[in-house]
This record gives C-alpha cells, structure tokens and sequence, in this order.
C-alpha cells in the first residue's frame, strides 16, 4: 500500500465544502488604509521624492523543500529591491510602489522564481471631499498553506473611493473594490485545475466613520459587502458581510499599520455548501526603535477558498 504522500506536512483544517478556515499571514486590510512610506534616503527627481529600499530575508536552510515524506534540505534567501515615488500634483498627491521578490535556492533550481508588484495611489489632500482611486497588480509563485507546489497566480485591484471630513476628528468614508485572482491556465494539483477551482472576482461595497484620536492614530467602524463569483466553477459563488472596527497608526508615529478585528457572515449560493459566521481580524504592523532596529507583525484570521473541489 502507497505510503501518505506529505505526512510531514503541517496540518490544516479541512472541510468538505469549498471553504476552509485558516490562519494566515499577511491578511488583506482595509482598501483605504493610508500608505506606509519607508524610513530611508529620499531621492529628489523633479517634483517626485523616492524612497529606494533593498532587503536580504529568509536566509537559511530550508529542512523541508517540497514538504514530501522524504525532506529534502536547499540553502535559501530573498533579495527583495523596492521603490516608493511620491508625486505631489496641486492638492493631491501620486504615490507609487514597485517590488520585486528573487527567491534563491542552491540546489533546487525549481524553487528559484521572480515575484513582482506594483500600485499606483491618487489620494486628494485638501478639501472637506477628498476622493481617491488605487490600482495595482501582483503575480508570484509561492507555497501555501494547503498548496505544497509553486504555481503562477497573479492578482489585480482596483479600488475608488471618498473620505467626507464632517469635523476636524470625525469622517466619513466610502469605497467600491474589485479584485481578480488568475492562476496558471496548465497548473494542476493532485489532478485538480487550479484555474478552474480558484480563479474569480471579488467585488466589495464599504462604508464607515473615522476618528482621529491623535495626530498619528485613527480608528474606524466598518461595514463591507462582498460578492465572490467564479467564472468556471459557479458553484463556489458566495456573498458576504463584514462589521469590523479598525485602528490606523499613520506614518510618524513608533507604529505605523492597520489592525482589525471584526465579525464575518460568509453565505454561499448553493444550498448544498456551509456557511460561515464568526471572528475575523487582520493586522500589518511596524514598530522601529532605537532608530536602527524594526520589527513586523503580520496576521490574519479569515476565509480562503479550498482547491479541492
């Protein structure tokens, strides 16, 4: 009798609809959160002030490379180049980022890949209606939580919205967001079509009220409507709700991110499927200090859909 094909593999929950719970990294937040710029050298190019950054992370051994019955061990690291340009245009603003992911390995040539992500951001600075509008677009090829194998995906989105200043610490903000996930048309895992299980639209409709509790720190309450559509595999589709309170530590202070945590009603279309209703929450947090060191925080609790079908 075959032998389990990953038992070395960490476990996941798993359910027979397709939709799983899980705990992530790097959970999306708000499509309105204020962009972080870096703490390095500007750059002054006309008008335009960059902020260039090059990082070294995930340097190390890899003990596990495929995450198979029989490990197998490859040096590793990840050079990540990155660059911020902001533009001032009368009483806006442009903000774009670019960056790219070289994943290196020794040994295991397959593992090597280029990661790449760009955005642009339009925010209106001045006036009690400050509209804004953010593109961007990501593709990768990375492990997950539940694929062991690397496959293309990329992501698109675009978000317009408004913030509506009613008082110096009171606002109200509304956005509309689209947001695309396209895998590999060829990639197949555990005979299932990744493209055919996994690739949809999300769209969302969000409102909520601001407050400024000091010149660094924001907090917001927030109801999102979300609609998931699979194009191929119409039996996925879903609709959901979000209520979530949202704290904002803006560029300035010893912590700059977004964290929330909220509660999620996940409904899907077909009867057949369950449901979901419970916690969620997100955050992607910054601290620095001693002006040299700095420490991440990245964490989420949602949904994602399952390959499985």
């Amino acid at each position: 009798m075959p032998s389990p094909r990953r038992p070395l593999a960490p476990p996941r929950p798993r359910t027979l609809v397709p939709a799983v719970v899980t705990l992530r990294a790097g959970g999306g937040l708000a499509a309105q959160a204020p962009p972080i710029l870096p703490s390095t050298t500007i750059v002054q190019a006309g008008r335009a002030s960059l902020y260039p950054t090059v990082s070294l992370h995930d340097v190390g051994t890899d003990s596990n490379v495929y995450r198979d019955v029989l490990p197998k061990e490859d040096f590793t690291y990840t050079l990540t180049p990155r660059l911020y340009a902001l533009v001032p245009i009368a009483d806006a603003r442009f903000i774009g980022t670019a960056r790219g992911d070289f994943v290196y390995y020794r040994t295991y040539e397959d593992q090597r890949t280029v990661n790449g992500f760009f955005e642009g951001r339009f925010d209106m600075m001045q006036g009690r209606v400050r509209p804004f509008a953010a593109a961007s677009f990501s593709t990768y090829r990375e492990q997950s939580l539940e694929i062991d194998e690397r496959f293309r995906e990329s992501r698109s989105v675009l978000t317009l919205g408004s913030d509506v200043e009613l008082t110096p610490v009171t606002s109200l903000t509304a956005w509309a967001r689209r947001e695309t996930y396209s895998w590999d048309s060829h990639a197949t895992y555990e005979d299932v079509s990744l493209s055919q299980q996994l690739d949809r639209t999300e769209d969302d409709v969000a409102a909520g009220v601001r407050f400024r509790l000091s010149p660094f720190t924001r907090i917001m309450a927030e109801l999102e409507v979300q609609r998931d559509r699979f194009e191929q595999s119409p039996e996925r589709d879903a609709d959901s709700l979000r209520i979530a309170p949202i704290v904002e530590f803006e560029n300035g202070g010893a912590i700059i991110g977004q964290a929330r945590v909220g509660y999620r009603a996940f409904r899907p279309l077909n009867p057949a499927l369950a449901d979901y209703s419970g916690f969620t929450g997100s955050a992607g947090l910054r601290y620095t200090f001693l002006e040299s060191t700095r420490v991440n925080f990245d964490a989420g609790r949602d949904i994602r859909y399952s390959y499985e079908p």
